[in-house]
């Protein structure tokens, strides 16, 4: 018998409390700055390796949450 388990607990908009953190994170320094922050900016304020920002980020895009250029600095959009 396979049980599988969720690392994180999904909220009711389909986000973990990680990637709603990022994804706050972003929105916010966004609106404050006018540009997006780095990966290092994110992985300062929300507690994580760059490995993690990374990782969540790209979760974030495959939920159509957030787009970024491959390649370019600073270029995460926010999409809801």
């Amino acid at each position: 018998m396979n049980t599988v388990v969720a690392l994180e607990p999904e909220l009711k908009h389909g986000i973990t409390p990680m990637q709603k953190r990022v994804l706050d994170y972003v929105r916010s320094y966004i609106e404050e700055n006018e540009y997006s922050p780095s990966m290092r900016e994110i992985s300062q304020n929300c507690d994580l390796h760059l490995s993690g920002v990374s990782r969540v980020i790209t979760s974030l895009e495959k939920r159509k949450r957030v787009s970024r250029l491959y390649g370019v600095r600073r270029s995460i959009v926010v999409l809801d």
